[in-house]
């Protein structure tokens, strides 16, 4: 607190030095003013010179503010956020029975298996993963259709059975239960993942 005022007190003995008729005499104070601060026996510096002080304020004065911008949620988005918390609310993936998350873009799609218990995932795929594409095609067009979301589906469920997942909870993510998102979950039905 007392470190506060002082360097308070410096800012304002800095910003009278600014001043034509009074310079000297102001000098003279602000050197003077610097040569009696001392700190407490815990801290580091025990005594600020007028060099360093006058160093560290011409390098604060040098250091640029930077600016941040966050993007905002479109509403349509925070609705989508706000669902899936929802359904994150009941379920929850398990090493018996596992979670599958599926996230859906515009041009793609992106699914885990994810062990909620262990915070750990344990199969992961999507339509921009080569394995994908070689099957789908590699054209863009081709990654956004529901027939490349149901081969993403049947590939997720056969990779699950080769790692023991026989049974799964499936998490929408917040999307509707239609097109893309039902296309995954029907691919690893018939892949034998019993969801």
């Amino acid at each position: 607190m007392r470190c506060q005022v002082q360097l308070r007190q410096f800012e304002n003995l800095k910003r009278n030095l600014g001043k034509e008729d009074e310079k000297e005499e102001e000098e003279e104070r602000f050197i003077h003013f610097f040569s009696k601060i001392s700190f407490s026996k815990n801290n580091l510096l025990t005594r600020f010179t007028f060099p360093l002080l006058l160093l560290l304020c011409t390098t604060a004065q040098q250091k640029q503010t930077v600016v941040t911008t966050v993007a905002r949620l479109t509403p349509k988005e925070a609705k989508r956020q706000q669902r899936h918390r929802k359904i994150r609310s009941r379920l929850t993936g398990t090493a018996d029975r596992p979670r599958i998350s599926v996230y859906r873009s515009n041009q793609h799609v992106f699914v885990q298996v994810i062990d909620d218990d262990a915070q750990k995932t344990l199969v992961s795929l999507g339509t921009q993963s080569q394995e994908v594409k070689a099957v789908i095609g590699s054209e863009e067009w081709k990654t956004k259709t529901v027939a490349a979301a149901s081969e993403l589906g049947k590939m997720l469920g056969k990779k699950c059975v080769d790692a023991g997942i026989t049974s799964a909870v499936f998490d929408r993510g917040g999307f509707l239960y239609h097109g893309r998102v039902k296309a995954v979950a029907d691919g690893c039905r018939e892949a034998g993942v019993a969801i």
